[in-house]
């Protein structure tokens, strides 16, 4: 009886043992904290142009719900001092150029236009917040002469193409001040609707 016992003790911890093997090969190994993403671009890192000419700033980094990465900025229309148009363009989820986004610039004039934040709202629209001059006047707006002509903006987009139903042409601009520029830094979208 003390063979058979013995015998079974050591069959029931061989297979416990071939058990605990199998769940620990099976277990995929899980990147630590603040490793790099390797699915995004090959090495986790990516430099990109918003656009292929002049000086280009991201200001905001939107992840979507299908993983694909909105970057939205500005950039200072093929090299002008001071004159910055708003700019965004979406990344697939492994850092390739979207190509069903539409891409491009907005306001562009002799200003200083700059976006600083976008979220989705409940069906999937890009609602964008910043800043963009509304005096044309030639030197009017850029960062070196502020004659309050900047007032806070917002759009929406449908996929990079501006949203008609939002404003009549998908944009507004909002005055708090006539004599002072007026600066939007942050949006919120609440469970309404409304931005």
């Amino acid at each position: 009886m003390k063979v058979l016992s013995r015998l079974l003790r050591v069959v029931l911890a061989t297979v416990i043992s071939f058990m605990t093997l199998t769940v620990i090969a099976q277990t995929p190994a899980a990147a630590a904290d603040g490793d790099l993403d390797t699915s995004w671009d090959t090495d986790g890192m990516k430099v990109t142009d918003l656009h292929q000419s002049g000086e280009d700033y991201i200001t905001d980094i939107l992840v979507q719900p299908d993983g694909k990465v909105l970057l939205s900025g500005s950039w200072n229309n093929n090299g002008q001092t001071g004159r910055y148009s708003w700019y965004q363009q979406l990344k697939e989820a492994d850092g390739s150029n979207a190509s069903d986004y539409t891409t491009g610039s907005l306001f562009w004039s002799p200003r200083s236009d700059q976006i600083n934040q976008t979220l989705l709202d409940s069906d999937g629209k890009e609602v964008s917040v910043g800043w963009a001059g509304t005096n044309t006047g030639n030197g009017a707006g850029n960062f070196s002469n502020h004659s309050y002509d900047y007032d806070c903006a917002v759009i929406r987009k449908d996929n990079g193409v501006l949203d008609s139903s939002f404003s009549g042409n998908g944009k507004m601009f909002v005055t708090f001040s006539t004599s002072r520029n007026d600066y939007c830094k942050a949006v919120v979208i609440q469970s309404d609707g409304k931005h």
